[in-house]
């Protein structure tokens, strides 16, 4: 049986993106990250000690901090100074060494760091909310996403469903439970531009106290806007709106997604077709194409591609969902039930053999 009913060909095509910081800036007394790029880099390796800005009191000595403020794993360190290969090691040591891991605590309307050293968590005033890193898992294979890349796709809910609302925008899992390090081509800014303009309008309205203290607003890059989205299913519904329904998105591993892409037969239709085919229950989708079709047509055969083959199997389309921090032993678990479900398809097995060697050693126990 086919994975891809009614499709004939998809181009394939990656771009990949390098961003590089340049400063830090000082909020609600925690150092944090800033760059002179576009996409702002969430990572900088500089072996600081980390200090709460409310008492002066040390907390920990770490190599990386996230752009939300809490320590974090260099899962996501920007291309241009690690390649993919060099990353996956540096997290595996990092994780391995039983040193520091990343948590933050709240108290009140103040923000403060600390650090989990050999398991232990320390809290303040026994007052605490965790807001470290963590992990989601592939819509298609529930394969775990850390330390991979995936491809977002914004959701509509139509009825009970949900339905693709963009084009995948690509980049690397950010274990924030969403990507950076995004593909900066004509889809990525096609999205950015509609919301913007949207939030001018006012068809588009978000929590701007609350995305601000996340460190994703003002809005101006393609990053701030997903990672708002993402509050959406991690924290509350109704911090990221458009035109009252709150926006949310699907991940899947980049693997697994090139895979299908790549398998896929080519389409009868012309993309213009197929285009009209995919966002038929989501006009939001013809709005933000509008004036860039033509430069898309890539994407929409790998979109038609994913769909055909989710339709093909009776899979449905789904917010992500965040899962906790995997370990070697839970990759490996979810790694060897995707193969079991998936054991009649050539073309997701040949992505699941891709993505273990994206991942490489993180699925090894020290």
């Amino acid at each position: 049986m086919s994975d891809f009913p009614g499709l004939s060909e998809v181009e394939g095509g990656k771009a990949q993106g390098a961003r590089r910081a340049q400063s830090f800036r000082t909020e609600n007394g925690i150092r944090r990250q800033t760059s002179n790029s576009r996409s702002s880099a969430r990572w900088h390796c500089s072996m600081d000690v980390w200090t709460s800005g409310h008492d002066g009191r040390q907390i920990g000595v770490a190599d990386h901090r996230c752009a939300c403020g809490c320590l974090a794993t260099p899962a996501r360190l920007p291309r241009s100074q690690f390649q993919r290969q060099g990353r996956r090691q540096w997290l595996k040591r990092w994780e391995t060494s039983g040193a520091v891991f990343g948590r933050s605590v709240m108290r009140g309307a103040h923000a403060h760091s600390a650090v989990r050293i050999a398991g232990r968590s320390p809290e303040i005033d026994g007052d605490t909310k965790t807001m470290g890193f963590y992990d989601c898992r592939c819509m298609v294979t529930g394969v775990s996403l850390k330390g991979a890349d995936a491809a977002l796709v914004l959701l509509h809910q139509s009825s009970d469903q949900y339905v693709p609302m963009t084009l995948a925008v690509k980049g690397n899992y950010n274990r924030l439970g969403s990507i950076d390090g995004i593909d900066e081509d004509v889809n990525a800014q096609s999205v950015l531009r509609f919301f913007q303009e949207g939030l001018r309008s006012g068809a588009f309205t978000v929590d701007e106290e609350y995305l601000r203290g996340h460190g994703c607003f003002p809005i101006q890059t393609i990053e701030n806007l997903l990672q708002g989205f993402e509050r959406n299913m991690n924290d509350g519904t109704g911090i990221a709106v458009l035109n009252g329904q709150a926006v949310v998105f699907a991940l899947i591993a980049r693997a697994v997604w090139d895979t299908i892409a790549e398998a896929a037969p080519t389409p009868v239709d012309p993309a213009s077709t197929l285009f009209k085919r995919l966002f038929t229950a989501s006009p939001v989708g013809l709005e933000i194409y509008a004036k860039s079709l033509g430069a898309v047509s890539t994407h929409i055969g790998e979109l038609a591609a994913i769909d055909s083959l989710l339709t093909g199997r009776g899979l449905s389309w789904r917010p992500s969902e965040a899962t906790g921090q995997d370990y070697a032993e839970e990759m490996r678990r979810y790694l060897g039930e995707a193969r079991e479900i998936f054991s009649d398809s050539p073309t997701i097995l040949s992505a699941l053999r891709r993505y273990e060697q994206e991942i490489g050693d993180l699925l090894i126990d020290d």
